[in-house]
This record gives structure tokens, sequence and C-alpha cells, in this order.
């Protein structure tokens, strides 16, 4: 199903995120103040970084963060923090994938 948003609706749907977005990091704040953790809270230093995702991506994402009671930023934010401290290893290493490349790739003709 494709879903086609004027400009106005996007910029719409992107102000209520961040705004969604604010509130939780006012929230975060005030907790950091509140247990002491205020330095923490001070850094209001940030990035912003721009992803496109598939239609199902961003629904599945939408879901998580309507579960979890945070914004979708929120949840971005966290599942990159947790995937970054994993220091996380891939799957299989390039060397494995040329090897059953090799495998897998046809024998040449027999040149007899």
């Amino acid at each position: 199903m494709t879903v086609t948003m004027s400009g106005e609706q996007v910029r719409a749907a992107y102000a209520a995120e961040e705004a969604e977005a604010a509130v939780a990091e006012v929230a975060e704040a005030r907790e950091a103040v509140a247990t002491g953790a205020y330095a923490a809270a001070m850094d209001t230093r940030s990035a912003f970084v721009g992803v496109r995702i598939s239609h199902e991506l961003a629904a599945a994402l939408s879901e998580r963060a309507r579960r979890e009671n945070k914004s979708m930023s929120a949840v971005v934010r966290d599942m990159i923090t947790t995937g970054l401290a994993e220091n996380s290893v891939p799957v299989m290493t390039v060397a494995q994938v040329e090897a059953i490349v090799e495998r897998l790739r046809p024998a040449p003709p027999n040149s007899e």
C-alpha cells in the first residue's frame, strides 16, 4: 500500500515527532536532575541524522514507540545505543561469503 502525503502533512508529522522527542528529552533531563545527574542533563548538544526506511519498518517502529510510550526518535536512539554497545560482529565475514560464492560458482565447461 502506498501512502502519499503532501508537503504540509510531512512537515506536520515531522513537527509532531520532534515535539514528542522534545517532551521525552525534557522528562529525561528532569529525571537526571532529580537523580543528581545534572551534568548529563545539561548536555543538550545533539546531531540530526535523517534515514529513509520502508513503510513497513516505519509502521513497526511506530508500534514499538507506542508500546513503550516513547517517541520514535527516542526508540531509535535507544536501539542505536544498544547496538553500538554490543560491539557485535558480522554474522559472516567477507572471506566466508567469498568461499560460499566460489563453491556455488559453476565449473568452467570441459575443454576436451
